[in-house]
């Protein structure tokens, strides 16, 4: 008898207790009193149920800042790129920027309008294979105007900005590592590959023209190179292999094909669908070793082909 009053006067204090609990969480948000609040929740709810509401709180008010500042990161690992990386980015947005070497655009400007672009079409730099949007969209604008125009929100502005500065800093990296075209002293070719004589006269010549821009049809020095131009004139004047210029496909046409085991430093790398050339073959470089090429992309410079852009378009090895 004893013990069931005590259970009932047990119950009867859990209820008042909760009762007061329920009052002092009205109470509270009533007057924004976040104290009140919390002390009559502890009263109310289970410890267990008060850090659930805890977390989703936090994951509500986490989840914009996750998503505005870290995405980038996440899905372009942005955050983590090494010198190699960033050195790799600027290169391919040099050639992307070289779309606009007709237009009265700066260099910073060019820069703005492909990051623009990428985002636009939902792509990181390193995906776009040719910048698609007119060089009208920069003419006496800022970026914020021309971002502005196409609708874009905080997050894809923050993208732009973000892929920018990646760009900027490969442009002004200083590691003695780096290419040449980086400011560097390495060109990433392996030492014993220079005890083949006729590779060395090969690259002796070509970087010659290092820093040289991008001129489509172009086929000599005095009027710049393209990719094709650039390999014809760096064979035939090396003394290594007479080569008459012709296409990219035209080269290929006349290479024996290698796998990637057997290509060596000296022999051709073939890419596909780069732009529309109306031939499978439409982009070539001096294969070096190191999975790196010597090419003409703007400017002529060594290049890491193992990025997901060179790896894409990918086509053959081939040897003269």
């Amino acid at each position: 008898m004893a013990e069931q009053k005590n259970n009932a006067v047990a119950t009867a204090g859990n209820i008042a207790n909760k009762l007061h609990g329920t009052a002092q969480l009205v109470r509270g948000a009533a007057t924004a009193d976040f104290l009140a609040v919390i002390r009559g929740a502890t009263k109310v709810l289970s410890p267990k149920v008060i850090t659930g509401i805890i977390a989703v709180i936090m994951l509500i008010v986490m989840l914009p800042i996750l998503v505005i500042f870290s995405l980038p990161q996440v899905i372009f690992n942005w955050g983590s790129l090494k010198d190699i990386e960033l050195m790799t980015r600027h290169e391919h947005a040099n050639y992307l920027m070289s779309c606009y070497d007709d237009a009265n655009l700066s260099e910073e400007d060019k820069l703005w309008l492909i990051s623009i672009d990428a985002v636009k079409n939902k792509q990181d730099i390193m995906n776009m294979s040719q910048s698609t949007i007119s060089s009208d969209a920069m003419q006496n604008k800022t970026p914020d105007e021309v971002m502005n125009e196409m609708g874009f929100d905080e997050n894809q502005k923050n993208w732009v900005t973000l892929m920018v500065n990646t760009v900027k800093s490969g442009q002004a990296s200083g590691d003695i590592n780096l290419p040449p075209s980086m400011g560097g002293t390495n060109n990433g070719i392996p030492s014993e590959a220079y005890n083949d004589a006729t590779f060395a006269k090969l690259i002796n010549e070509a970087e010659k023209y290092l820093g040289y821009p991008y001129v489509f049809g172009g086929s000599s020095p005095s009027t710049s190179f393209d990719c094709s131009g650039f390999v014809c004139w760096v064979y035939t004047h090396s003394g290594v292999h007479n080569l008459p210029r012709t296409t990219a496909q035209g080269i290929y046409n006349q290479c024996t094909r290698v796998s990637a085991s057997e290509a060596k430093p000296g022999d051709l790398v073939f890419f596909q669908g780069t732009y529309n050339a109306g031939e499978t073959v439409t982009h070539i470089g001096i294969f070096v070793g190191n999975n790196r090429m010597l090419h003409c992309g703007s400017p002529i410079q060594y290049t890491s082909i193992d990025t997901n852009y060179w790896r894409s378009h990918f086509y053959a090895y081939g040897r003269l």
